[in-house]
């Protein structure tokens, strides 16, 4: 019988420049990938005309395990076209982890020295999103904070700190489009919706039933094999639908996503 796994065939093995486990891997391109690693470092990997990856470069600076990872494109015009003022404005990887700093390291130089710091987390930064829409970077913490930081003639500031979560931010996302445009959405054990001045506006709490939700808005209910239980929920949010799990008594959601069709989707430990 094929099985899901049984159509899919490895086409590329990359080899490791990492000396630890791989804590991240982030697709900025077809051409291009990132990893990073519980070694303190992030590599670069380009496609070659042989439709392999090869080593680019070797990113460094965190002295520290590395675990999020977040994609900053050029600024660009109203017809698309990049608009580079300095080097802090051209294309931008921004990598975070237990030194709880965020550095950002230019993907057109590949320097192994970040181009930038930004400062403010006191633990381990372990999520990173950035909206090319907003123009901003949102990132999360263990420290219990999420943070927005954006850019002004290539010099980043934090233009906000979201406060009040009960554990680690483990997810962070900005809304592009929809009547809650611009607003922010953190999670630890909840869904926490935030406007764009910070104030929190809403705390999701998932349904006490296991659940999950079909394209057609329909419910699936069941349980998943295991020592644990899964729950999903879906809950509407001004055309925005949620999607929550939760596993155990005890739980944190480990990262929030947001699909072209507007859903938010978040993953749990």
């Amino acid at each position: 019988m094929t099985t899901p796994s049984s159509r899919y065939q490895l086409s590329c093995e990359l080899v490791p420049p990492h000396s630890d486990d791989v804590k991240a891997v982030l697709a900025i391109n077809d051409d291009l990938l990132a990893s990073a690693s519980r070694d303190s470092s992030v590599a670069i990997w380009k496609r070659t005309e042989h439709n392999q990856f090869n080593l680019a470069g070797l990113l460094n600076g965190h002295h520290a395990y590395v675990n999020s990872l977040a994609h900053i494109p050029a600024n660009s015009d109203e017809e698309g076209r990049s608009i580079l003022l300095d080097e802090l404005t051209a294309d931008l990887l921004a990598s975070g982890g237990n030194s709880s700093l965020i550095l950002l390291h230019s993907l057109s130089a590949l320097d192994s020295e970040s181009r930038a710091c930004l400062i403010g987390h006191t633990l381990n930064v372990c999520a990173l999103n950035y909206s090319q829409t907003r123009r901003k970077l949102i990132s999360g913490s263990w420290d219990q904070t999420a943070r927005v930081w954006s850019r002004e003639s290539g010099e980043w500031n934090c233009d906000l700190i979201l406060e009040g979560h009960d554990q680690a931010v483990w997810g962070v996302a900005i809304v592009e489009e929809g009547p809650k445009e611009g607003h922010y959405l953190t999670a630890d054990r909840l869904i926490n919706l935030w406007n764009t001045n910070g104030e929190l506006l809403l705390r999701i709490k998932g349904s006490p039933e296991p659940m999950k939700a079909d394209h057609s808005g329909s419910f699936e209910y069941g349980t998943y094999p295991g020592a644990y239980c899964t729950r999903f929920a879906v809950i509407p949010i001004t055309h925005i639908t949620l999607r929550w799990g939760q596993m155990g008594a005890c739980c944190h959601v480990e990262r929030i996503t947001l699909s072209g069709s507007g859903k938010i989707k978040a993953n749990t430990l």
